[in-house]
């Protein structure tokens, strides 16, 4: 009886408090205050952390600019924070009020729900996402408690010890934040913002508590202040600092975070795109379209780029140059191909110090300056050296049916590598019983070999081993060296490369592993020339993408589209082709014509030539331009599910034009003025000759 009575008791005076706390003069102070703190707090960290990145970052015309439409964009948030904060603690006011004995107890628990939300969240990303999570679920663990920490010094922030702990945390955070490169995992940048954020919350509790009893004039002109400062920078910044995004999306950190939190909210059809904050979907009630939609049917822009999928798309659509050449080789010229591909080969390790043996016989061949690979990063551009487009039939399959044996020495190999080896069986890895391709259901699987064997030199004697076995028959080879990606093994003293003045850290262990490339490179060469076979082989000698180093702060590659990363070393050896230098665009893409094209298949395959162009066309035609502009693809940013926010970048002549597809950010370098696209030309006027090809390229690619 005793216990009924308890419950009525608490009853009754919940009902009491909630009529007395849901009316307006009371939940006005609790709300308002809240929104203020945290404002203030969001705000002003994102405005001083991005503000003084940028005058870091040698960009102090925009530090102030960026910096006030980042603490904008914080009073944006939180207005959709604050809220549910004050819910949360009138909930904890609720309880407190009630006669209950544990009364106590469920006040001091109320940070549990934050924290169970931080635990569960990446559990949730690593469940979704193959990869081995114990060392990100250790680094989020530790995130989760801290923000646990913040919570109960959120809840105690009139106490000195934990203003001193939140002080320390958030210090801790932010450093860690800045401290660490953008590029490392951008959803573990995410949780130690909230750290520093929160952290500032707790040291500003005292001055809620004071303002939630201040007069209601007192909140509604600060709001107003506050909210109209923020609308007053959002609408003028374009107006006033025209070309913003540029550096802010390369050196900020909090203004791209808050505007994809934003968009996150908003995001009506549930596509993982909105309209606002600079988010790329035009139609934010229709799922179907959104930036990363395919063109499937003609007349509809369905990507959200204002360019609908045409009905007769040209071969200059496609960025190709009108054909000049023969495509193929004569019958019989050729019985063997061979595609050398190095990981990581940059442009600037292909000189005669570091390189001396491929140097030497590049002079008995074409050596191309502008050749763009596929991608930023291997699952990218492989796919295009071994089809002309995604959706296309592997060329080892057009080989096969041709009595072509292709073999592949794979130094680099795992899952998503699968459709790149599509028409090889692999052995000492797996054996593919399923074709790749729908159309080659009842075609049998290439007869070819696939090893994985990291070091140069174990893959250059599978090579030649392979050589000799296959001597005399039509022959496919393709060897991936993967010494030159990150890390790098040891080297004796004798084989280092010297470092040259001023290079960034690990540049040497890099330059020292490309020299040993090379050295096993020529190694093969060598056998082929002992045995006659160089003589009516093809030989194409490229990269997957270069290598970061630091460069626009991209340590190692895959996250932009800067030509450090997308423009690659070339080299072709072919019967009857003039030895010289090939000074106009070429493209990854063109790899797979050139192969069949080595066979006498580009003629009886005009689809071959889709997207790319035979180097063999360059044996007539030295000097003919092969494209009218390239295209190579790659990524804004990365997390834990991978490479994120897909982005492509056109070069047409002199100029290179960068889109990102998530929220639109657009620029434009002049690659002859400004090779290290350092100056962005996008604000001085966008060039639409670039932005119309790009998109109408990228509905008829279907990328991504």
């Amino acid at each position: 009886m005793l216990d009924d009575w308890t419950t009525v008791r608490s009853g009754r005076a919940i009902y009491r408090w909630a009529r007395r706390s849901l009316h307006p003069r009371t939940l006005w102070p609790l709300v308002g205050s809240w929104l203020i703190v945290i404002a203030c707090a969001l705000g002003g960290v994102a405005f001083v952390a991005d503000g003084a990145i940028l005058w870091r970052a040698g960009s102090p015309g925009y530090a102030l600019f960026i910096g006030l439409i980042a603490g904008a964009l914080g009073c944006f948030a939180a207005l959709l924070v604050a809220p549910a904060v004050a819910a949360l603690a009138a909930l904890t006011a609720a309880i407190d009020v009630s006669t209950t004995p544990w009364r106590p107890r469920w006040r001091s628990l109320w940070p549990l729900p934050l924290a169970l939300a931080a635990y569960l969240a990446p559990r949730i990303i690593i469940d979704d996402y193959h990869v081995d999570p114990r060392g990100y679920l250790l680094v989020t663990l530790a995130w989760s408690t801290v923000l646990f920490v913040l919570a109960l010094c959120v809840r105690r922030g009139d106490r000195w010890y934990a203003r001193i702990v939140a002080a320390l945390c958030g210090g801790a955070a932010f450093a860690a934040d800045v401290g660490t490169p953008r590029a490392l995992y951008r959803d573990q940048h995410d949780l130690a913002s909230l750290v520093t954020v929160m952290a500032v919350v707790a040291l500003l509790t005292p001055w809620r508590h004071r303002l939630r009893v201040a007069p209601a004039r007192t909140l509604r002109n600060t709001l107003g202040a506050l909210f109209a400062l923020a609308l007053g920078v959002s609408w003028s910044i374009e107006h006033v600092r025209p070309g913003w995004r540029g550096p802010a999306v390369q050196h900020a950190r909090y203004q791209p975070r808050l505007a994809r939190a934003l968009r996150a909210v908003v995001d009506f059809d549930g596509d993982g795109f909105s309209p606002i904050a600079w988010g790329g979907d035009c139609d934010d009630l229709d799922p179907r379209r959104n930036p990363l939609a395919h063109e499937d049917a003609v007349g509809h822009d369905m990507n959200c780029n204002g360019y609908a999928l045409a009905a007769h798309p040209t071969a200059a659509d496609r960025g190709l140059a009108p054909p000049a050449g023969d495509p193929d080789l004569p019958p019989g010229s050729a019985r063997l191909v061979v595609l050398l591909t190095v990981d990581c080969w940059s442009t600037d390790a292909f000189t005669p110090e570091v390189m001396p043996r491929l140097t030497e016989y590049a002079q008995n061949g074409v050596v191309f300056t502008r050749l763009y690979s596929g991608g930023s990063r291997t699952h990218l551009s492989l796919p295009l050296l071994q089809r002309p487009t995604d959706r296309a039939i592997p060329i080892t399959a057009r080989l096969s049916a041709r009595g072509v044996l292709s073999t592949a020495v794979m130094g680099y190999y795992d899952a998503q590598l699968e459709d790149v080896v599509a028409g090889f069986q692999l052995l000492n890895l797996q054996t593919y019983e399923r074709p790749f391709h729908p159309e080659i259901a009842s075609t049998p699987l290439v007869a070819g070999k696939v090893t994985a064997e990291a070091d140069a030199t174990a893959l250059t004697n599978r090579a030649i081993q392979d050589l000799r076995e296959t001597a005399g028959q039509p022959h496919y080879l393709w060897v991936h060296y993967f010494d030159a990606h990150w890390p790098y093994a040891p080297r004796p003293a004798s084989e280092r490369i010297a470092v040259p003045a001023g290079a960034p850290a690990g540049y040497g262990d890099y330059l020292t592993e490309v020299h040993h490339i090379d050295f096993e490179i020529g190694r093969l060469l060598d056998e082929l020339s002992r045995t006659g076979q160089l003589a009516r082989a093809v030989v194409i000698i490229t990269a997957d993408h270069g290598e970061g180093f630091g460069r626009h702060g991209v340590r190692y590659h895959g996250i932009s589209g800067y030509d450090m990363l997308v423009r690659v070393p070339g080299v072709l050896l072919a019967p009857g082709l003039q030895p010289g230098v090939y000074r106009e665009l070429a493209s990854h893409r063109d790899v797979p014509a050139t192969i069949l094209g080595a066979f006498g298949q580009v003629a009886h395959l005009p689809s071959s030539e889709s997207f790319g162009r035979s180097w063999l066309r360059l044996r007539a035609a030295p000097n003919a331009p092969l494209h009218r502009f390239v295209v190579s693809r790659s990524s804004r940013a990365v997390d834990v599910t991978g490479f994120v926010s897909p982005m492509a970048a056109i070069v047409e002549g002199r100029l290179k034009h960068v889109v990102s597809f998530e929220d639109g950010l657009r620029q434009t370098f002049d690659l002859v003025d400004d090779p290290g696209e350092l100056h962005d030309l996008e604000p001085e006027g966008p060039i639409l000759r670039l932005r119309r090809d790009l998109e109408i390229y990228r509905d008829l690619d279907q990328y991504p």
